[in-house]
């Protein structure tokens, strides 16, 4: 079992199949994990789904949870709420913190109960007082949001800190998120930059994109725009959409490389198809004055009308600019 505590997964595997097929019910549990989850394996949920059976049939609670999941969510088999239910029930009867952070997601969601948020917060803190890590970043989101309770930072960063020492990268790069913009603590953008290294090394988007910003703004670190563009692109390659459109802006304005309006128009075409509202208004622009690729009024208004519609700060302005005759 070391392997899988020091997360090294793909030696676990072989000493956990050997213990699972002596009928090791923890084995068979955390195969079902490593499986659920990708962890050193591709994805596999029939594989899943086969390991936290053979768990549960011997009455362990949390792989009694992990299969209602597997049902919400129709991973490894049809999605069926009902059934879901019926399983988070039967986990419940023993405490499983997996299963009551599980019922709570669903009193948010809507799920098989009316939405309520109360109910959710209530359900996640029962889990997070037992030390599960999900629940307790749960309960850091319930209190920065005020969701089901009065909004309260403080308590937020408490619960995310209590996930992070275990480790959790989500809740080292929310804790940097919440340095960097002051929000229960003062704001301190060195140690924001610490929390979002800690995470973003363990290969968290979210969090290299935000380093990525340090960097580029010199928040916390001497302004490097080479070291910006690095960590951007780590983001960028795992289709984080506000990486790509930043690559896009320092192609487009030759900040850190070369001026080139064509990588500028390839990074900010990712991101735009994601959604990206900056990528919008940058594609607008490049079609508005032909820069790597033709010149097109249609759909430089388009775009421009995209990132309006989405509250984009400059795309009223530029939308102007275009000819009368193409803002009818």
């Amino acid at each position: 079992m070391e392997f899988y505590e020091i997360k090294q997964y793909k030696n676990a595997i072989i000493y956990l199949e050997k213990a699972a097929n002596r009928g090791h019910t923890e084995a068979e549990f955390r195969l079902g994990h490593i499986y659920d989850y990708g962890k050193g394996v591709q994805e596999d949920f029939e594989k899943a789904m086969l390991w936290h059976m053979r768990a549960a049939k011997k009455n362990h609670y949390d792989a009694m949870a992990s299969i209602a999941r597997l049902y919400l969510t129709g991973q490894g088999v049809d999605r069926d709420v009902e059934k879901a239910m019926q399983w988070y029930e039967r986990a419940l009867e023993g405490g499983s913190p997996v299963a009551q952070c599980g019922i709570g997601s669903m009193h948010r969601e809507g799920i098989g109960f009316p939405q309520d948020y109360t109910k959710a917060a209530e359900w996640y803190l029962k889990a997070a007082k037992q030390g599960y890590v999900s629940a307790q970043i749960n309960m850091g989101r319930v209190y920065e949001d005020g969701e089901g309770v009065t909004q309260d930072y403080g308590v937020a960063m408490e619960w995310y800190q209590k996930a992070a020492d275990q480790g959790n990268v989500d809740a080292q790069c929310r804790i940097g998120v919440m340095y960097e913009n002051g929000t229960g603590v003062t704001r301190d953008h060195q140690q924001a930059m610490e929390w979002f290294k800690k995470s973003a090394d363990q290969g968290v988007a979210a969090a290299q994109f935000s380093v990525g910003y340090l960097y580029e703004n010199g928040n916390g670190v001497k302004q490097d725009y080479k070291q910006a563009i690095e960590w951007y692109l780590m983001a960028a390659y795992k289709e984080f959409a506000p990486a790509q459109s930043k690559i896009g802006n320092f192609y487009k304005d030759g900040t850190g490389v070369e001026q080139d309006y064509k990588q500028a128009a390839t990074w900010y075409l990712k991101a735009v198809n994601q959604g990206d509202l900056d990528a919008a208004f940058g594609v607008g622009y490049l079609y508005r004055y032909g820069l790597g690729i033709p010149k097109n009024y249609p759909l430089a208004k388009m775009w421009y009308r995209k990132a309006m519609d989405g509250g984009h700060p400059k795309a009223q302005q530029e939308y102007n600019k275009l000819p009368f005759y193409m803002r009818l």
